[in-house]
């Protein structure tokens, strides 16, 4: 069976197993995963996420501005970047932004403003589960992803954190599954 066929079942099986998981939890979050993929195996690759229920968290780079917290400290931390929001939108052209935080300080402060996409990561689910509701009182129609070595020992803590998405590679990355196949006969010969 050639790698790419190989790599695209376990996307399937490893999306279908956090998405099963996590809707246990919370029926309707959305599971996206990473736009990692086999060299050339992008299209495979992202059809077999959809067909196991899950979404592609940005399939290429154009899909939307991503400004993590690299860019905030190159324009001088959250005060001086929360002043350039405004621009930032105008210059985006009505292309979506999400910003990515890895602390609550950053999370609460940007809830203050008029974003519409915020992503938490590294926080531990105890910790979303505080800050996550906080942040929904301050700014209800924020979107909220939380990312960070979500897993399927612990997507079930992240589902129930109150995030609207969760973001994993972990299917990208997940070892190698036994599947088994049994086929029952549609009719009698």
């Amino acid at each position: 069976m050639p790698s790419s066929l190989k790599h695209s079942i376990k996307l399937f099986a490893y999306t279908k197993i956090l998405k099963d998981i996590a809707n246990e939890i919370s029926p309707c979050i959305p599971i996206l995963t990473s736009r990692k993929s086999i060299p050339f195996t992008r299209k495979i690759a992202a059809k077999a996420i959809r067909i196991g229920g899950g979404h592609i968290h940005q399939l290429n780079l154009s899909d939307a501005i991503l400004i993590n917290d690299n860019h905030i400290k190159f324009l001088g931390g959250i005060e001086n970047f929360i002043k350039k929001i405004p621009e930032i939108k105008r210059r985006a052209a009505g292309r979506s932004i999400q910003i990515e935080v890895e602390t609550a300080k950053n999370a609460l402060a940007l809830a203050n403003t008029n974003i519409e996409n915020l992503q938490i990561d590294k926080l531990q689910p105890d910790e979303l589960q505080k800050l996550i509701p906080e942040i929904k009182t301050i700014n209800p129609g924020l979107i909220i992803a939380v990312a960070g070595n979500i897993n399927e020992t612990n997507i079930a803590d992240f589902a129930s954190t109150g995030a609207d998405m969760l973001v994993t590679p972990y299917p990208c990355y997940a070892k190698p599954a036994c599947f088994l196949v049994n086929i029952d006969p549609v009719f009698d010969l």
